[in-house]
């Protein structure tokens, strides 16, 4: 149940991410400042988000349901 449970979150987590990927809080247009990491903030804010991304799959990949396991209930 507890993996079931990571699982879930992991999924939802990454739909949320995904969303806010491409909203104007990340993808602002017409503005160079302010900085993140002496980048632009959008170039920034993405490598972070991949960064993230890269760390929920392997969250995923642990946690994932065995599609030839029985679930438990």
């Amino acid at each position: 149940m507890k993996n079931i449970l990571i699982w879930n979150i992991t999924k939802f987590t990454a739909f949320i991410l995904a969303i806010i990927s491409f909203t104007p809080l990340i993808l602002s247009p017409n503005t160079h400042t302010p900085y993140i990491f002496g980048m632009p903030f959008s170039l920034g804010a993405g490598i972070l988000i991949s960064i993230i991304f890269i760390v929920l799959v392997v969250i995923g990949a642990l946690f994932a349901p065995n599609a030839n396991e029985k679930e438990e209930t």
